[in-house]
């Protein structure tokens, strides 16, 4: 019995071995087992299965195979764990060091049509932590940012961005200033409020002066000419009040043709009895209300739209960057460290919504999606939007009996995402740029 033993034990390190060489090559090997130290010894990125679907993805640096194995039996979430106590400020696995090493044209060219707000009390931290997110995914490719009114001005939207891209040592991505009212040129009253306060000018974090944002074109412009360049390749991230996008696609109407997809976040459709409401009226969502006659047009243009709506943004879902998580990073484990855990304590601060204690990744999940379509359920519906009524403006409503217009997300692991989102924005540099046959293992 004993000859077996050691001719098994001898053919798993032979095996263990060979794995070990090809990894040396930069080949990606995919090794089911539940041998979890064999696991934990040869494996960058694991995948853990419970009852046919994955339960999370962690790496051997930033959990335990205790902790392993009390995700695969149910004993614990992969929320619990990541993004935790020291799980938050992990690096990410080899495996995305792999796909950073990825050709350009395996990369999703996007634009990320934003209104960030970085250290301005009562705005949300989730617009800059989504353009983090854009820049550090290796599946995406961020030619441009636009700015749009939203969270603040978008000339202070811009020098918000302007610090992200500084910070993660990118100032050489386009900056494109944008709309600062809606189509019809009105401002809302709440903005105008808020502008006049905190809102309309630099807060507690030290932005820099726009000098030079790479492009002399507005974000209209920007759009046109970058859509145009590269035709059908450009997904446009939408996490604002979609006027520039609305404005582009009438000035341009080819763009209708041209541009890929667009991905954005906004609206509420009832899905969720608790969530999926308004958050700036009753029955609407903000990003949409800004502007119903843009969105309006967005939803009719025809574009391959992919919806992100409050019904999946939401604490029920598991989207929530939790302070405890906020509050454990290491302000020297990456180089976007510092600025992400100063843009949450500001919202912590002084939130601009009340649904946890946390920050909602609202929009990180729609730059989540548009690099990884799919990692949630999504349905095909028809959505509309109310641009006239008097109680129910910038309501979005789901319509029966016609063609779909989009995709919209209905179901979610916000925990995982959260987990992923956190871990790929703080990767570490050395880890990112490192090339297949350059890596050394132990």
């Amino acid at each position: 019995m004993s000859q077996p033993r050691r001719s098994a034990s001898a053919r798993r390190a032979k095996l263990l071995d060979i794995v070990r060489q090809l990894r040396t090559r930069g080949l990606g090997i995919i090794l089911i087992s539940h041998n979890m130290p064999q696991v934990f010894e040869v494996a960058d990125r694991i995948h853990i299965q419970r009852l046919g679907r994955c339960a999370g993805i962690i790496t051997p640096q930033t959990h335990t195979m205790p902790q392993a194995v009390a995700i695969m039996t149910g004993a614990m979430s992969i929320g619990d764990s990541f993004p935790g106590a020291s799980a938050v400020s992990a690096g990410v696995s080899n495996s995305v060091e792999r796909q950073r090493t990825m050709s350009a044209p395996s990369r999703r060219k996007i634009i990320l049509d934003t209104d960030p707000a970085v250290g301005i009390p009562g705005t949300d931290a989730d617009d800059p932590l989504a353009l983090m997110l854009a820049l550090k995914d290796p599946r995406l490719d961020l030619l441009g940012v636009t700015t749009v009114f939203g969270n603040c001005p978008p000339a202070l939207g811009a020098r918000s961005a302007a610090a992200v891209l500084r910070a993660a040592g990118r100032e050489d991505v386009p900056i494109a200033i944008g709309m600062d009212t809606r189509m019809n040129g009105e401002l809302p009253q709440l903005l105008q409020d808020a502008y006049a306060g905190d809102r309309g000018r630099p807060g507690r974090i030290e932005l820099p002066e726009l000098i030079d944002p790479r492009t002399h074109l507005n974000a209209v412009d920007f759009l046109i000419e970058t859509v145009l360049s590269n035709p059908g390749e450009v997904t446009i991230v939408a996490i604002g009040p979609q006027t520039n996008l609305a404005l582009a696609l009438l000035k341009q109407p080819r763009l209708c043709e041209e541009i890929g997809a667009i991905v954005f976040m906004g609206g509420a459709l009832g899905l969720d009895p608790r969530y999926g409401r308004g958050n700036i009226t009753p029955v609407a969502e903000c990003n949409i209300w800004f502007d119903p006659q843009a969105a309006d047009i967005v939803f009719r243009s025809g574009i391959d739209l992919t919806m992100v709506s409050l019904d999946v943004t939401n604490p029920s879902t598991g989207m929530v960057l939790t302070e405890a998580a906020i509050r454990s990073v290491d302000r020297a484990s990456a180089p976007l460290a510092p600025l992400f855990v100063d843009i949450c304590a500001t919202y912590l601060d002084a939130p601009m919504f009340d649904w946890a204690k946390g920050c909602v990744l609202y929009d990180p999940f729609a730059v989540a999606v548009a690099a990884d379509p799919g990692i949630a359920s999504f349905q095909e519906m028809t959505v509309g939007v109310e641009t006239s009524g008097v109680l129910s403006l910038g309501q979005t409503v789901p319509m029966r009996d016609q063609k779909p217009n989009m995709r919209v997300c209905v179901s979610v692991d916000g925990a995982r995402i959260v987990g992923e989102i956190v871990s790929t924005i703080l990767a570490s540099p050395e880890r990112a740029t490192v090339k297949p046959n350059e890596r050394s293992h132990d």
